[in-house]
């Protein structure tokens, strides 16, 4: 741009940069590399983008590459932040997806951490099922109802659920109606205390609460506290 002097004589010419230019990188140990441009604070990137893509103050960047770190950018946090999850307990793709969401990882950048995550094996429905019924067999059995009910509210297919149940009571060598005399075995004596009639409906109506079927559950109370 043109500056006129006195008189409209030319004075200068002055270059206005419309190119960002990084002006400092800040590290911080636990967020990574805090990037600025033009003496103002962008945002925080990762160590590793930072020293792949070189990047070192008087680097001037375009809009679409300032566009790109920042997808970039929105990725690796959004992975990161799975990984975290996932190293609690096995998670159904639907639980991560939803807790990336509740986080507030831009969509795009979810979904690229979901499908990385199942290319390592690290978010498997059919894997994520068995393990869920497994750990119900031994520590907190319930009937076949009960725990289609609770794979599908975590987003697990109705297949992959009946395969998983199938599977895991193979495994163990176990049937749902060995489950079911298991806890209500263990369900009447809690109710020793109380007169007959009323052990009767609380167990019967435990087991039904627990997704074992109707005429089963009537069957294991007549055995376990026969009216008489």
């Amino acid at each position: 741009m043109t500056v006129a002097g006195r008189g409209g004589a030319p004075a200068r010419s002055l270059r206005l940069r419309t190119v960002p230019r990084i002006t400092h990188l800040e590290t911080d140990d636990r967020r990574g590399v805090l990037v600025h441009l033009d003496g103002a604070p962008f945002r925080h990137l990762p160590r590793s983008l930072v020293l792949a893509r070189t990047l070192s103050p008087g680097d001037e960047l375009t809009a679409a590459e300032v566009e790109a770190l920042a997808a970039e950018a929105d990725r690796a946090e959004a992975l990161d932040a799975a990984l975290r999850y996932l190293s609690w307990r096995p998670r159904s793709r639907t639980e991560l997806a939803r807790h990336l969401r509740d986080r507030g990882h831009p969509g795009p950048a979810a979904e690229a951490a979901l499908r990385r995550c199942e290319e390592l094996g690290y978010v498997n429905d059919r894997a994520f099922a068995l393990a869920f019924v497994r750990d119900r067999i031994r520590l907190r059995p319930r009937g076949r109802a009960r725990l289609r009910a609770e794979l599908s509210a975590r987003g697990v297919d109705a297949s992959d659920a009946e395969a998983a149940i199938d599977e895991a009571l193979a495994e163990t060598e176990t049937s749902e109606g060995e489950l079911l005399r298991r806890v209500a075995e263990r369900r009447a004596r809690s109710l020793a205390s109380l007169d007959r009639e009323a052990a009767r409906r609380r167990l019967a109506a435990y087991l039904l609460r627990r997704g074992f079927g109707g005429s089963e559950v009537r069957a294991a109370v007549d055995e376990i506290l026969p009216a008489d």
